[in-house]
């Protein structure tokens, strides 16, 4: 069996999971910078660690929809919540603010969400990550079949499609979204004032749609 190489961001060095990862045979554990996220795994899978508190100060303060955005191609992305719920007792956050920005992550930015208790359990999910990838790999390449996603033919149509998810928002009104923003990201970033500017778009719509991505449930 191949070694799991980790790379780790110095700045984790603080959660104790670099010392467990280490302790663990057939791990490869590197120490770098990494310009985005926390963890990357055999240089596929790159995981953003977020407590339950960086989580909801990161929701707070919009923190959260701008570090996702700026995950790099071509890795694959996870958000790892570490953690229990009695952890947000002092935070100043709602269950449903929490709820509402999962959903975003999972539905708007198509990235899976994972969660583990404590730092012990996030290293076991990253090995387990890093084994069943390998073994994936490996059945995909013996069938003769690539495991990178295939690019979309046409990635103005799959964004117009995702904006269509956004409540209040049909065909045109995607189209006007994406033609002001450029992006999903930047639309789930912008403000009400911002979206209520945008032709065909009014404050209710705005309102809606900013609602849906949390913001005005903190």
């Amino acid at each position: 069996m191949h070694n799991i190489v980790i790379d780790i961001d110095y700045r984790e060095r603080a959660s104790g999971i670099i010392d467990t990862l280490q302790s663990r045979e057939g791990v490869v554990v590197n120490t770098v910078f990494l310009e985005s996220g926390d963890y990357k795994i055999n240089n596929d899978w790159l995981v953003e660690r977020k407590t339950l508190i960086d989580l909801a100060a990161s929701i707070i303060d919009g923190r959260l929809f701008r570090q996702l955005s700026q995950f790099c191609f071509p890795y694959r992305k996870v958000l790892l919540i570490e953690g229990t719920a009695g952890m947000l007792c002092s935070s100043g956050i709602r269950r449903e603010s929490i709820q509402g920005a999962l959903v975003t992550v999972s539905l708007y930015f198509g990235i899976p969400v994972l969660r583990s208790m404590n730092p012990d359990e996030t290293a076991a999910l990253l090995l387990m990550m890093g084994r069943q990838w390998s073994k994936f790999r490996g059945v995909m390449n013996s069938a003769g079949m690539g495991s990178r996603p295939v690019p979309s033919k046409n990635p103005v149509r799959q964004t117009l499609n995702m904006l269509q998810c956004l409540p209040g928002v049909g065909s045109l009104k995607a189209r006007a979204l994406l033609q002001k923003f450029g992006s999903i990201e930047a639309v789930l970033l912008s403000t009400v004032e911002e979206l209520a500017q945008t032709r065909g778009i009014g404050r209710k719509t705005a309102q809606g749609i900013k609602q849906m991505v949390v913001h005005s449930h903190v």
